[in-house]
């Protein structure tokens, strides 16, 4: 950048581009976030809720999809 010699010795000398990144005081740094959770096993997956849906159907309701879920857990002891 080419100045005039009265504004260089002036010491007003303009730089372009980004500014240095200012010091970090301790006070002012915004607390850090947990890490974002991945989708927990309880949050049912496309392919689940169509398996659901077919079981549905093919059992005549929820009420009847419901009980045969149930007893399968009571026969493989989980509860």
């Amino acid at each position: 950048m080419i100045l005039s010699g009265d504004r260089r010795k002036a010491g007003k000398v303009t730089r372009r581009g980004r500014k240095p990144a200012a010091a970090k005081v301790e006070s002012a740094v915004a607390p850090a976030k947990a890490p974002r959770a991945a989708k927990s096993a309880s949050e049912p997956t496309l392919s689940a809720l169509e398996s659901a849906k077919k079981l549905i159907d093919a059992t005549g309701g929820v009420a009847n999809a419901k009980a045969a879920l149930d007893a399968l857990a009571k026969l493989l002891g989980t509860n």
